[in-house]
């Protein structure tokens, strides 16, 4: 059946205005769905007229750059404020038998609903989706049992990934304390010039023909120096590192590393090196991965390819001791980094068809 969302929900109008929460209790949302800590400092700002966000309220931010929406959604038993310039509201209690908050929630997710949003966002300089146009929009609903299926099943996939994820971590953990471990009992070090043991290339131009979606043609991933999915940026058609190698963004976030196994293509400031002797590559990994870069003071930090050709750095004597230790481990982090992507494309999968 068809709804207005504006015959669903309703705002949210309970304000702090007691003052019981305070500044650890300020929330905002994210382009992902997410409520978040605020990052803004609002030490002087008069809490009293925050919005009270509890259990099952969902907030948006009406200020859109034209493309997502910041949208959040309370589903932990804990009471929060948000600011007033965002939309605070909830199913109301005469709907409750007709849409689960669980389910709105992953209607918001879905990447469609994004874009009609946007689509009935207005403005010039401040893009604004406001509320009269959220309660405009419009939603199809099965009925109460068949919403509860989909979340069901949404949410066992989601479990899987989380489960793997905190696997990853936990292999993570293992790994630095191998790391580590090697470093203080190590007694014997051959030190090597990264310039003349490895070789060392920044990235390029992003390929013509990228594209955001592997396909057939283009199935080779492009890495930037970005942080998010290992800055994976897109599929092009041709590799241009074909060997195992390790990949460290040099501008933005300096130091991201990353170990990639498979032939990719590197652009944008991200640094490729390739040692000449693949029995180091375990250790050149983990050095990098826990190495602090200096800040030097500059507007825009960045490293070069002269930076890490000067570089010199120890390693263990008996690497190869060190490499059959953590290698295991290594792969299976990028085996379950494998499954979780393959389980985001079925939660994507599923979404759309809600």
């Amino acid at each position: 059946m068809e709804y207005k969302l504006g015959e669903l929900v309703e705002q949210v109008t309970e304000t702090n205005s007691e003052l019981n929460f305070g500044l650890n209790d300020i929330v905002g949302v994210t382009i992902d769905k997410k409520i978040i800590p605020t990052i803004a400092n609002l030490k002087e700002t008069d809490l009293k007229k925050f919005v009270i966000v509890s259990p099952n309220d969902f907030i948006y931010n009406p200020r859109t750059h034209g493309k997502k929406i910041g949208l959040g959604y309370n589903n932990t038993d804990r009471k929060y404020i948000a600011t007033w310039n965002n939309n605070t509201f909830r199913i109301k209690a005469e709907k409750r038998n007709t849409i689960l908050s669980d389910y709105l929630y992953l209607y918001f997710n879905r990447e469609i609903w994004d874009k009609e949003a946007c689509f009935n966002s207005w403005g010039s300089s401040t893009v604004v989706f406001s509320w009269n146009s959220f309660c405009s929009m419009r939603i199809n609903l099965p009925d109460i049992e068949e919403q509860k299926k989909i979340v069901r099943e949404y949410q066992v996939i989601l479990n899987s990934k989380n489960i793997i994820e905190k696997e990853n971590t936990i292999l993570e953990s293992l790994a630095y304390t191998i790391y580590t471990e090697t470093i203080e009992n190590c007694t014997e070090w051959l030190e090597i010039n990264l310039g003349i043991s490895t070789k060392i290339s920044a990235g390029g131009d992003n390929p013509s023909d990228t594209v955001l979606e592997k396909t057939e043609k283009c199935k080779i991933p492009v890495y930037s120096n970005g942080v998010t999915a290992d800055g994976l940026f897109g599929y092009t058609s041709k590799a241009k590192i074909n060997e195992e190698s390790i990949t460290i963004s040099a501008r933005g976030t300096i130091g991201f590393t990353a170990l990639r196994m498979h032939p990719y293509t590197p652009i944008v400031r991200l640094i490729s090196i390739i040692p000449n002797d693949n029995n180091i590559i375990e250790f050149l990994y983990m050095h990098f991965k826990y190495l602090k870069y200096d800040d030097d003071g500059s507007v825009q930090q960045q490293a070069t390819k002269p930076y890490f050709e000067a570089m010199n750095i120890n390693i263990p004597k008996n690497v190869v001791k060190f490499k059959n230790k953590i290698r295991p481990i290594l792969n299976l982090i990028e085996n379950n980094k494998q499954k979780c992507k393959l389980l985001e494309k079925i939660l994507s999968l599923r979404l759309s068809t809600i």
